[in-house]
This record gives structure tokens, sequence and C-alpha cells, in this order.
């Protein structure tokens, strides 16, 4: 028998002796991965939610979710409704799917790259612009730099393989996840 708790996959087995469910093992559950897309409507989504000047702070944890949860559904294409994915991730707002996701994974992965992206931008790479500064600093996050290239051959690396560039592009002008400045010697 298979039981389905906080995403982990509990499985029993019935005893022969006396018809009694023993648990047998536990492993993690699988579930959908995030696409990029979920992450940059999730990521507007925070946006619109703590950006309001009537409710920004003042709002409970319940409120807040609920709040994310309804630009969520605003932001994410029609036909997302009974996929699991986007705002049906969590249909009412009540479990804070999406608020755990943006802070446990979303913020972290971006002020991550924010410290590839600071390293990028003080090596004083001349003759780049700041687009392909963040090129080299996502081909740097992504450890995609080959041992004997120089970083100005990342200049045209794909910034849309990092499944999380939408979101820190979204969320990088906000107190959580700023983008550093360039130092200045």
């Amino acid at each position: 028998m298979l039981t389905t708790c906080h995403q982990r996959l509990l499985i029993f087995q019935k005893c022969t002796c006396c018809s009694e469910e023993r648990f047998l093992y536990s492993k993690n559950a699988s579930r959908k991965k995030w696409t990029a897309d979920e992450c940059t409507v999730a990521a507007k989504a925070y946006v619109a939610a703590t950006q309001d000047e009537i409710n920004g702070a003042d709002q409970t944890a319940a409120d807040f979710s609920k709040r994310l949860n309804s630009f969520m559904k605003s932001f994410s294409p029609p036909a997302c409704a009974g996929t699991g994915t986007y705002w049906d991730r969590d249909p009412d707002g009540r479990r804070g799917v999406i608020w755990q996701f943006l802070r446990d994974t979303v913020t972290k992965e971006c002020q991550k790259f924010n410290v590839s992206l600071n390293r990028v931008r003080n090596a004083n790479l001349s003759g780049l612009t700041e687009e392909e500064k963040v090129n080299v600093a996502v081909a740097t996050h992504l450890r995609k730099i080959s041992v004997g290239e120089t970083l100005y051959s990342y200049k045209n690396f794909d910034k849309i393989s990092w499944r999380f560039y939408g979101a820190w592009h979204v969320l990088k002008d906000t107190e959580k996840v700023r983008a550093p400045q360039q130092s200045r010697l």
C-alpha cells in the first residue's frame, strides 16, 4: 500500500499472519519540477503581492499566501487548470506552496547567482556590456566554464539555459534579491 505524506512516499505491507499493516520503508515522492516559465510567473506574483502600497508588509502569512496564489492565477496561462502546475499546485492557497518554493528555492538560487555576477563585475572585463557580463555570470554559476578558456568566450552564453533567469530578472530590483553593484576602488 502506498501513502503520500509531506512529499515522502511511505510504503506499507500487510503482515501475512495477522493482516496488520506494517511500515516497510519510505522514499521521496516524485513531484513535478517547476519550469522556467512557472518560476518567472511566481516571481511576478511575488512582486505584485509585496509591492502593494496598501497591504505590503502588513499581511498575515495566510493572507499573503492567498494573495500570492491569486496573483499567480492571474499571471498564469489559462489552460493550466487541473494540470498540477502554476497556481494549481496549491489551488486554494492555504498550504503556501508557492511562497515556500519562492523562499526556499528561487530566492536562494538568485542570491547565489548574485555572488557569481558580483565576481564577474569585479573582474573588470573590459569591452563587455552588462548583458554579456550576465551571460558570463550564468555560465560561471552553472559551472560551464572550461579550464583554459577565458571568460570572454562565454559572453554569448545562453542565459535562458538557467531555469531561474526569468525569475532573477523579475526579482533583481527587489530587496530580497537585489543585484550587487560593482565595487569601486
